[in-house]
């Protein structure tokens, strides 16, 4: 598919720039973060079940460790998730946004609008978040780093499975809600790639004509 060659030429340029393959990995972390972060925010604390709290938990180590890979590759690279450490932390966001409004906006009749509403939520999310770090993991192995997305795609693979597993249950209308939503997601994540392509070919550190194309060791060490 065209979005996955587009993503696969991004990551072959990040990976072998050390300060913009930090804040990509920061991104990571700052995106996971945001899952953990919408999940408590949207559900209410009274009636959270054991699957919910586990997301939670699963999208905050998954932040840290996101965050824990881009401190041992240049810690002075990722601080923080201020813009200046990200690559389109603003856009990354939006992404999330908008795709969260969008499913309210189309369940706002359904009975079971708010637990629905996590529920696709988070399987656009998922679903995404599992091609992303697929290919990512590729293209880490290509390049013969010693750290993979192995745990990380189990259990997003997991979790999918739970949450498409709970929509089917829940909400009978979801052989024809579920296409127009993910219709909507593929757009905002084709927005979403143009925008940290943009970021990163833009004249600013880290320097872009550092970044190569064809597949060489990457000119760092990662710290074990």
């Amino acid at each position: 598919m065209e979005i996955e060659k587009q993503i696969k030429s991004f990551l072959n340029k990040i990976v072998q720039d050390k300060p913009w393959h930090t804040r990509w990995l920061n991104t990571l972390a700052f995106m996971e973060h945001i899952g953990s972060r919408k999940i408590i925010k949207s559900q209410n604390s009274t009636y959270l079940n054991i699957t919910v709290l586990q997301h939670i938990s699963e999208e905050a180590r998954h932040a840290f460790y996101f965050k824990n890979l881009a401190y041992k590759l240049s810690p002075d690279d990722c601080l923080t998730f201020e813009e200046n450490y990200l690559i389109n932390g603003e856009a990354s966001e939006l992404y999330f946004q908008s795709i969260d409004h969008k499913a309210e906006e189309n369940l706002s009749h359904s009975p079971s609008k708010n637990l629905l509403n996590y529920l696709y939520t988070t399987w656009m999310i998922e679903e995404r978040a599992i091609m992303l770090y697929t290919i990512y993991n590729q293209v880490l192995k290509q390049y013969s780093f010693s750290f993979n997305l192995n745990f990380i795609l189990r259990e997003e693979d997991h979790h999918l499975k739970t949450v498409t597993d709970s929509i089917q249950k829940i909400d009978l209308d979801y052989e024809k809600r579920s296409p127009l939503l993910f219709k909507y997601e593929e757009t905002f994540f084709i927005k979403l790639i143009k925008e940290w392509e943009t970021k990163v070919s833009l004249p600013s550190h880290p320097d872009p004509s550092s970044l190569k194309t064809k597949k060489t060791t990457p000119n760092y060490s990662y710290k074990k």
